[in-house]
């Protein structure tokens, strides 16, 4: 893979197949790589050359290396499912890998999800704290003689259905 005698200037297209597949292999992204790999065998560069490059596409591919094609497609997989189920934290996690992944598609359902299970907390936040209020004044009238408290263990179990 020389740039130069072997491979070619740096500006013809065997030149730039060449740097092309250097810098992929530099990367280790196999998405890259593969694009590389078909560009240098297009601009003609011999299957001598490129065989140390299909070994490395092989050893990338065999150990479990993600491409960035194959990082999106996964952090789509991930916002549907986070969208349709997951709880709140695990949602924002999945929102957060999709745009790091650069996902494009989605965002709307996720946020909405999102939106929604912060509402339904707020509102059983909202609960809890009624419910501890009505513990507390009835801990209180008690304590002055004025009646039993009013705490009842149904008030706090509705809230974890």
């Amino acid at each position: 893979l020389g740039v130069g005698g072997v491979g070619g200037s740096a500006e013809s297209p065997r030149g730039v197949a060449h740097m092309a597949l250097l810098n992929a292999l530099m990367s280790h992204d196999a998405e890259d790589l593969w694009l590389a790999l078909a560009s240098a065998r297009e601009a003609g560069v011999s299957a001598e050359s490129l065989v140390v490059v299909e070994r490395a596409m092989e050893a990338l591919g065999g150990q479990g290396a993600s491409s960035k094609a194959a990082r999106r497609r996964k952090a789509e997989q991930g916002l549907k499912e986070a969208s349709s189920r997951a709880t709140e934290a695990a949602l924002q996690a999945a929102i957060i890998e999709a745009v790091e992944a650069g996902v494009e598609e989605g965002f709307v359902e996720a946020e909405r999800a999102l939106a929604t299970r912060r509402d339904d907390r707020r509102h059983t936040l909202d609960a809890l704290v009624a419910a501890m209020e009505k513990c507390v004044e009835g801990v209180e009238l008690s304590a002055r003689g004025g009646g039993s408290a009013r705490c009842e263990p149904k008030a706090f179990q509705s809230l974890c259905s």
